[in-house]
């Protein structure tokens, strides 16, 4: 069985990552698809997000790889298209792109950011708990909001270095500003 678990779209092609088989593409609008897995370490495939003309493909176990699938690229057929590490080794992240800067929330180390596409990345962790645990990341206005294990939402201040707790959840599951 094929478990889709993210769908993006990059100009004439669809990308659709599964859990246990990689990515799948589609160049007619989703009538036809075929493995684009050349390239990829690890085929279970947690989140693929678009930046331009590359495609990211966040993996459970061996990090991001990218693929720039550009016109000349589809035009050659994808086949062709072939996937690179795009991590120094960071492992179970979800990536978001935001001004030219590309953030990585991590099972167990916090949240990193790259400006080079996901070549280096620099640990932007200052205020957060020891191992954070990042599920996931979204943009609100100017920040950047981090969702973690211990059920507390991260607001990063505008030189995106340091986060302050904005809310925590209670027992009951509710999620409350701090200071209430």
């Amino acid at each position: 069985d094929v478990r889709i678990i993210s769908i993006v779209t990059n100009g004439k092609a669809i990308f659709a990552g599964s859990d246990n088989k990689g990515i799948f593409i589609s160049t007619n609008g989703g009538l036809n698809w075929t493995l684009c897995n050349s390239g990829l370490t690890d085929i279970n495939i947690y989140q693929l997000e678009t930046v331009g003309t590359k495609v990211f493909a966040v993996t459970v176990e061996d990090g991001v790889f990218v693929s720039d699938v550009n016109d000349t690229a589809l035009a050659s057929g994808v086949e062709n298209i072939k996937w690179a590490a795009g991590n120094s080794g960071l492992e179970n992240i979800n990536c978001l792109f935001y001004n030219n800067l590309l953030f990585a929330g991590t099972d167990s180390n916090g949240v990193y950011r790259s400006a080079d596409g996901g070549l280096t990345w620099i640990e932007t962790n200052s205020g957060m708990s020891e191992n954070a645990r990042i599920w996931s990341i979204s943009l609100s206005n100017a920040n950047i909001l981090a969702g973690t294990s211990e059920g507390i939402l991260w607001l990063s201040m505008e030189d995106m270095n340091s986060y302050t707790i904005t809310a925590s959840a209670t027992e009951g599951g509710t999620i409350s500003p701090e200071g209430d």
